[in-house]
């Protein structure tokens, strides 16, 4: 068997080194494509949690209603929930306080798990500056939420600007759509900050379905109907 010629190698080296190449662009694209995966996927666990699924009923067969949009005083920010009802036994008017497996009816959580606290979101951020926003107008303006209420994360790290990362992610909360009534559940996407209005007032785009004609990078998933916007999400992308 004869060996291999200088050209033949020089060859090989040459698709070795493209196909290297290759993968190191993949490899280097690979996080924020996968952040962009995992978040689709806890925004779908989630809806599963509020809306049931075929072997499990869930917070909204169980409660009766949807999770409280607990911060309707809050100004300019839109009402919305933190979704610590999926965590933590509500208390209120109105709610069916502990699970009857005779009625199958009150709170048998938690419904999902993994969140954090308001108090350690801000405890984390405290003394940084953020490379980008995290939302905790929406979710964890302590005049309006408990600093006690547990809120899910996306899976887009909360990054200061000296490259330190001081949270696993942002808050993901509900929100009710004002011009179908329907719910929905947002991340803010990388930048961190919920820019996804639900309401027709701040509309500065000529399609008057811009409500949910995301432009920005905002991830979010109707519970109970499709998606009324006419783009919906970016595409994740590596």
């Amino acid at each position: 068997m004869r060996g291999m010629t200088l050209i033949e190698l020089s060859v090989v080296l040459l698709v070795l080194v493209a196909l290297a190449g290759l993968t190191l662009m993949s490899f280097q694209s690979t996080p924020r494509y996968a952040e962009c995966i995992a978040t689709d996927a806890t925004l779908a666990n989630i809806r599963e949690a509020i809306m049931g699924s075929a072997g499990q009923a869930g917070y909204l067969s169980d409660m009766g209603g949807m999770p409280s949009l607990d911060n309707n005083s809050i100004s300019p920010a839109p009402p919305a929930s933190s979704l610590n009802p999926l965590f933590n036994n509500p208390n209120g008017n109105n709610t069916i306080q502990s699970f009857n497996p005779v009625t199958q009816r009150g709170w048998r959580g938690p419904y999902i798990t993994g969140g954090t606290t308001c108090a350690k979101i801000f405890s984390k951020v405290n003394g940084y500056s953020l490379l980008y926003g995290i939302d905790k107008e929406n979710v964890c303006n302590l005049s309006g939420t408990p600093s006690a209420h547990t809120v899910a994360l996306d899976s887009y790290p909360v990054i200061a600007t000296d490259g330190t990362a001081i949270l696993p992610g942002s808050p993901i909360v509900l929100m009710q759509d004002t011009t179908t009534n329907k719910y929905f559940l947002v991340s803010g996407g990388p930048t961190g900050g919920i820019e996804t209005d639900p309401t027709t007032s701040t509309n500065t785009s000529s399609d008057s379905n811009n409500t949910t004609n995301r432009t920005n990078d905002d991830r979010v998933l109707y519970l109970d109907s499709y998606d009324p916007s006419s783009k919906g999400n970016q595409p994740c992308s590596q």
